[in-house]
């Protein structure tokens, strides 16, 4: 096999490098997994923190 026969063209390089650069800008504002578990976790710890804040209020 030979190198020319495994280029691509230019055009079809430049088709995948538009559809990577469309798919990149439509992912950009969905959040992460990370950011997602950092949210739960937030939300978890100021839940808890509620609870035992009113627990200690009513057990006073």
């Amino acid at each position: 096999m030979t190198v020319s026969s495994l280029r691509n063209p230019k055009s079809e390089t430049r088709e995948m490098a538009e559809r990577d650069r469309l798919n990149l800008r439509s992912r950009l504002h969905e959040p992460t997994d990370w950011s997602m578990s950092n949210n739960m976790f937030f939300v978890a710890f100021v839940v808890i923190a509620a609870l035992v804040t009113v627990l200690v209020l009513v057990l006073r």
